[in-house]
């Protein structure tokens, strides 16, 4: 076996992203990439060929390059530093990663070497923590959604996230960001207990308790096109949904939706995290509206 293979299959064990760099005096200071692993494919959403033909410039958020000569320079100073970013796939959706580099000396050539992790669950999980100590701070059950919607949107890049509460008349309470909160103020929130045509995508998760993923323009729901025509919006302002239960000791007590402009966006590993997330957050749900029926028995 040469050493090349040895290596390559070395590189491909690892389950976090690996690029490889080989600075050389005078040419260009952020160099393409040498050497990849498959990780870092499924990260980036490109081909082993196409990440060969880009640097980490090409991957940065834009707002982000402006800063990077000097964060490369900070990095080949201290040699080992971990910082948190945001990377940029193929598909122009950006995900929470954090990214090890190492410099180090081989054959008379400067390498770089990035360790790049998907953070995108820690990133849920502190959400999720830091909503559980609002909880606990007594904060009002809906400013907490609102907050919790607004996280999302900034963590996933979407056009939109929202919150449905089941209500015992057949209504759901609707509390979102994006798109969705003037859905809210115009009280375009549809029920969960009409015919089957006429559902939002929260009205059928609750009587179904499965997740609703719709990965294109062809999937929205009639009640998604409807509700944008109300508002004079076209169907161009997202491309794909997914909708989550949110489960609570058995029970299905509402639903997570969010919309992204990107199709296809929902694999099953995001779906995974996404409900674990809503699980946690419907635990949270519970625990604020039960400490606010004490409250009022207590008044």
């Amino acid at each position: 076996m040469r050493n090349e293979d040895l290596n390559r299959i070395v590189i491909n064990a690892f389950h976090d992203g690996i690029f490889l760099r080989r600075f050389k005096e005078g040419e260009n200071p952020h160099p393409q990439f040498t050497e990849v692993n498959e990780a870092a494919c499924r990260l980036s959403g490109y081909t082993r060929e196409e990440l060969l033909r880009l640097s980490p410039l090409d991957l940065a958020p834009s707002q982000k390059r402006i800063d990077f000569h000097s964060l490369e320079e900070q990095c080949r100073n201290e040699n080992n530093l971990v910082v948190e970013s945001e990377l940029v796939r193929k598909d122009g959706t950006k995900i929470p990663v954090e990214i090890a580099n190492h410099y180090f000396e081989f054959e008379d050539q400067m390498i770089g070497l990035s360790i790049v992790r998907d953070v995108t669950e820690r990133a849920c999980d502190a959400l999720l923590l830091n909503k559980k100590k609002k909880v606990l701070d007594q904060e009002p059950v809906d400013q907490l959604l609102r907050m919790l919607c607004a996280r999302l949107v900034g963590i996933f890049d979407l056009v939109q996230a929202v919150v449905g509460l089941k209500q015992p008349d057949g209504s759901i309470k609707m509390l979102g960001w994006g798109l969705y909160s003037t859905f809210v103020d115009q009280f375009i929130a549809g029920r969960w207990d009409e015919g089957a045509d006429q559902l939002p995508a929260i009205g059928k998760v609750l009587l179904s308790g499965e997740p609703l993923i719709g990965q294109t323009r062809a999937d929205l729901l009639p009640w998604h096109i409807e509700a944008l025509s109300r508002l004079g919006k076209g169907i161009e302002w997202f491309n794909s949904f997914a909708t989550i239960p949110l489960v609570a000791e058995g029970m299905v007590i509402g639903g997570l939706t969010l919309a992204s402009r990107h199709e296809h966006f929902w694999d099953e590993r995001l779906v995974d995290r996404l409900q674990h997330f809503a699980n946690q957050a419907a635990i949270a749900i519970v625990s604020s509206e039960t400490r606010q029926r004490l409250s009022l028995l207590r008044a």
